[in-house]
């Protein structure tokens, strides 16, 4: 039986609505501040697939006129290998956490192999506030 308490220490938002996928593409997720938490986990649910591979990879940048850049191993709880879904994989859901010290991350999915369909979500959720507990049920963070 549960018997603590982790709903005043997460918030979760949605990064990237559902979204039809195609063969061999990157699509970007939102682009959000981390500011104010300590960490963030990404899940990515899948649905509808018919054929082809995807992965979940994060890209993050100090500043919104900086490029993106891929975010290393280090700063990856788990790895972007364990987020694949090879071949048919439906109402499934993988996690990947990012513990990097960039201002803004953003979540994004990879095709490839196969005639891609199908539909992907994929939600943060923040940990480890700064502030503890979360009393109030914040906006989403800041997008750009």
């Amino acid at each position: 039986m549960p018997s603590i308490d982790i709903h005043s220490q997460i918030r979760t938002f949605v990064l990237m609505p559902f979204q039809s996928i195609v063969t061999a593409t990157i699509t970007n997720g939102t682009e959000f501040t981390v500011k104010g938490f300590h960490g963030v986990e990404f899940i990515l649910y899948v649905k509808d697939i018919v054929d082809g591979d995807f992965s979940m990879f994060l890209e993050d940048r100090e500043d919104v006129t900086d490029p993106f850049v891929q975010v290393e191993d280090k700063f990856l709880v788990g790895t972007e290998k364990g987020t694949e879904f090879l071949g048919v994989g439906n109402n499934d859901t993988i996690t990947l956490g990012y513990i990097g010290h960039k201002k803004l991350v953003r979540p994004n999915i990879r095709t490839v192999g196969g005639t891609v369909s199908g539909s992907v979500l994929v939600i943060g959720m923040f940990g480890s506030p700064q502030r503890n507990p979360i009393t109030e049920n914040p906006a989403p963070p800041s997008t750009f």
